[in-house]
């Protein structure tokens, strides 16, 4: 079990220290995710449980369902569309028995976590979130000409970093149909404008994505 400065609570499977496994994270914010976890954060097949009582269920990465759209992209179900056995599968974490101590000292630390990381924030690419990365890169697609169209999407999946500058850096292609198709999502990968780095306790860090980019 790991007990975050925010509040947040992991409970489930550790590798080398981090979130790894199967696992189950109670956010501070209300969010509840239960399922595959990688590199402290879920990545995999999961649920999401939001405070407004909608529900997801699929694809997640670095904790976020995936873009709609994507091949990975499972379902939300809003409202009284939500099927009964996903609300009452909803995971419940009453909090740890602590002494007054304990407790004393966990706020304290908690604020001054919280005035550590206030402005902490993911890369931003042109003010928005990296979803506006990826409608950026379909738009400037081009299909290989030396490939057919059958009507059939094609998938590529891309793995870059953004550096602490902003810059994008390490394209790789993690999968893909072709090799048409990786080189033009590199090629459009690589003229990207420069983001706004990502932010964490107070300092730029590098970040790497993984994105599905779909040629249809």
């Amino acid at each position: 079990m790991h007990y975050l400065l925010d509040g947040s609570i992991y409970t489930g499977e550790f590798s080398a220290g981090r979130h790894c496994g199967t696992g189950r994270f109670f956010s501070d914010s209300g969010k509840i995710l239960s399922g595959e976890f990688r590199d402290d954060y879920a990545n995999g097949q999961d649920t999401l449980w939001y405070p407004d009582g909608s529900v997801y269920v699929g694809e997640c990465r670095y904790g976020r369902p995936v873009p709609v759209g994507s091949p990975g992209y499972g379902r939300l179900y809003r409202g009284a569309h939500v099927p009964r056995y996903l609300a009452d599968a909803k995971p419940e974490y009453s909090g740890p028995d602590l002494t007054e101590e304990q407790r004393s000292f966990l706020e304290k630390a908690g604020r001054q976590y919280r005035k550590l990381v206030k402005n902490d924030h993911p890369p931003r690419f042109q003010g928005k979130d990296a979803n506006a990365f990826a409608k950026w890169v379909t738009a400037r697609l081009e299909y290989p000409a030396s490939e057919p169209r059958d009507g059939q999407s094609r998938v590529v999946r891309v793995k870059f970093r953004v550096a602490e500058d902003g810059s994008v850096s390490d394209v790789e292609v993690v999968e893909s149909p072709g090799d048409a198709f990786s080189r033009e999502v590199v090629r459009v990968v690589l003229s990207s404008p420069l983001w706004s780095p990502g932010i964490y306790e107070g300092r730029k860090v590098g970040t790497t994505y993984v994105f599905p980019v779909v040629f249809r």
